[in-house]
């Protein structure tokens, strides 16, 4: 359940950002509609509210991946960073 097409260009063992922010947001869905029962907080596309928490969460990770600063950590740590920013 992907939200972005990636072509299949991923590899498993190097995971780009986009492939680790699709995981990262299913999963908080799976965990907000189980654990919370409140679906305002998920990051549905479906819906306004969500549509826009995925879209700030693209374009943090774009903004960082400009600067030269972004290859000393690895994609996850600015995925979790972004939704986190998000979140909070």
């Amino acid at each position: 359940m992907s939200r972005c097409s990636t072509n299949g260009t991923d590899d498993p063992k190097n995971p780009t950002s986009i492939t680790i922010r699709d995981w990262l947001m299913t999963q908080w869905d799976i965990y907000v509609q189980n654990e919370l029962g409140d679906k305002s907080y998920a990051i549905t596309l479906k819906d306004s509210k969500g549509y826009k928490k995925f879209t700030e969460i693209v374009q943090l990770i774009d903004a960082s991946s400009l600067d030269i600063g972004y290859l000393k950590f690895r994609p996850r740590i600015i995925t979790v960073c972004a939704c986190y920013m998000i979140f909070i």
